[in-house]
């Protein structure tokens, strides 16, 4: 990977580093897993806030889209399956690839890549066709980005990923709690069951999933 980011920082030389004020349509890579993803609910709701007017997309794992249906803050959601961080342990590159292509049509002005990884760089922003690309490159593809800041390896989760925003806005950004949407329905139905099990709506209700 070393020897790769070598060459292509020389043949990269000259991309631009500038990132235009005028975004119309965003992609956010969120590949890994659903406490990834809930660790980067904050950065979203930085995001619509720096860019109150854009189409926000966001891609990830096949089985957490329905996170983010509800969800005002995220215009699309595009899944993705069978990847190099899948649970099924199966990568498929050539649906990897035409995903990739698939998604030119979008014509993306801005990409964020919040794990920093090459994979993920190349196929999702780079071979995507998304013209300003953002990411940490921590494991190589820093070539491919227009905007390369240094990792935070010591901050929380939820920092890491604001501190991208932070570097694009050249704004102190400070990411504020963690946050999903619920399905009305879905709601009203849950408040429906624990009813008949008697809750007390008075008291809190800790929930905890050890499967996770």
């Amino acid at each position: 990977v070393f020897i790769l980011d070598l060459i292509g920082s020389l043949l990269f030389f000259f991309r631009s580093r500038e990132i235009p004020k005028n975004i119309q349509r965003i992609l956010v890579v969120r590949l890994d897993h659903i406490g990834d993803l809930v660790m980067s609910t904050p950065f979203f709701t930085q995001l619509r806030e720096q860019y109150p007017a854009a189409e926000i997309h966001l891609l990830c794992d096949a089985n957490y889209t329905s996170l983010f249906e509800n969800d005002p803050r995220i215009d699309q959601v595009i899944p993705v399956e069978n990847h190099w961080f899948s649970r099924a342990g199966i990568t498929n590159g050539v649906g990897l690839f035409k995903r990739a292509i698939q998604l030119r049509r979008f014509n993306y002005d801005l990409g964020f890549d919040l794990r920093g990884d090459f994979r993920t760089i190349f196929f999702f922003l780079f071979l995507s066709g998304v013209k300003h690309r953002v990411s940490y490159g921590i494991r190589g593809g820093g070539f491919m980005l227009n905007l390369c800041p240094a990792y935070p390896a010591r901050k929380h989760e939820t920092e890491k990923n604001v501190q991208l925003l932070a570097a694009l806005t050249n704004r102190s950004l400070v990411p504020g709690e963690t946050h999903l949407e619920v399905d009305p329905e879905a709601k009203k139905t849950v408040e429906t069951k624990l009813a008949k099990l008697g809750r007390n709506k008075e008291k809190k209700l800790i929930a905890a999933h050890l499967g996770a």
